[in-house]
């Protein structure tokens, strides 16, 4: 009996110990890595067309376990492509200010419709690798700029 109670009393330290380090991790990673290097509120003269083109990938995106590359890429010209997206297809964008607007088309279940959605620029890290929109209903989303080359190697263009 003692040796079961010492066995089942390992098991509890072990798990409780393991859920200690995760969350430890979790918060380094929310409060350290992001917080310290992105959520420096830019001026509206370093945001620009060329500051902000290339491809943004959404941090973390996990669908069913997965980690799923997901985001969009501005081209120059105005032109903007999803990544990973299939039924919010991004078509072209803006730069206001700060605000960025997109024009995408939305398809799904047999219907499709275009609209615009309109994001503020509330962080862009000065290395411009890492970028926080907020959407016009409040949810603050996280990206992260893929280096320029990733396509060639990358499957999911």
């Amino acid at each position: 009996m003692k040796k079961l109670l010492t066995l089942n009393l390992r098991a509890v330290i072990g798990v409780v110990v393991t859920v200690v380090i995760s969350v430890a991790i979790i918060w380094y990673v929310k409060f350290t890595l992001v917080q310290d290097d992105i959520h420096l509120q830019p001026s509206v003269e370093t945001i620009s067309a060329e500051t902000i083109t290339g491809a943004w990938i959404q941090e973390p995106f996990v669908d069913g376990g997965q980690s799923i590359a997901q985001g969009f890429e501005l081209f120059s010209d105005g032109y903007a492509q999803s990544i990973n997206m299939a039924t919010l297809l991004y078509k072209s964008w803006r730069l206001t200010g700060d605000r960025l607007t997109f024009r995408v088309e939305s398809i799904g279940n047999g219907l499709s419709f275009e609209n615009d959605e309109t994001y503020t620029i509330q962080a862009l890290k000065p290395d411009l690798s890492r970028m926080t929109l907020v959407s016009s209903n409040g949810q603050t989303i996280h990206y992260i700029k893929e280096p320029i080359g990733a396509r060639t190697t990358n499957p999911r263009y």
